[in-house]
């Protein structure tokens, strides 16, 4: 599972996924047996982040990774090398788990923007530097997509950030809702 865990965020903030709605999805996962995941890489310290945002509490169902940390494969896209985590090359399945929020460069942060948190390390700050168009970022996420293929994307809508997105500077916004999609370019158009 790769849950929005983009830094330090209470969980009643809305900026990250909901530990609670990622629990009620381990339960069900724990039902069919599986072995459970759950991995990020934030802007700062990954573990404090998962940690406050409350996504350290499921390692009750699962492990939690702190992707910075895990072995990689480096990929080329959009003529960058970028580090992937080779446990999301590995596993049967990879649920996406998103939060809703707008975004300064891609509009809004929903299901592929959300595989952005699987580049681990500062990696990620230099290219949100170096690629501060819609299409330049864009073209970075759907290459993501292209190696990770996502199986099943959530959007945890419950509550969000609207405006001046995504981190701690927008409007928390009650959305109430909840989607969900094999694929991840029509969740996020939904």
């Amino acid at each position: 599972i790769k849950p929005n865990g983009l830094g330090a965020n209470e969980p009643e903030k809305g900026v990250t996924t909901h530990p609670a709605i990622l629990e009620e999805l381990c339960k069900i996962l724990k039902e069919h047996h599986c072995e459970i995941y759950i991995g990020d890489s934030s802007f700062a310290d990954t573990e404090h982040a998962l940690e406050v945002s409350g996504i350290t509490q499921l390692s009750k169902y699962g492990k939690v990774l702190d992707f910075d940390k895990e072995p990689f494969k480096t990929f080329e896209i959009q003529n960058k090398k970028i580090n992937i985590p080779k446990i999301l090359l590995e596993v049967d399945l990879v649920i996406n788990f998103a939060k809703i929020k707008t975004h300064m460069f891609t509009g809004v942060t929903l299901c592929s923007k959300n595989l952005y948190g699987c580049i681990p390390g500062k990696l990620k700050g230099y290219l949100h530097k170096s690629n501060q168009t819609h299409e330049k970022l864009s073209e970075i996420l759907i290459g993501l997509n292209d190696i990770i293929k996502p199986q099943l994307n959530f959007i945890d809508g419950i509550i969000g950030i609207e405006g001046n997105g995504p981190g701690t500077g927008g409007d928390k916004i009650n959305a109430g809702l909840v989607l969900a999609s094999k694929n991840i370019f029509s969740v996020d158009i939904i």
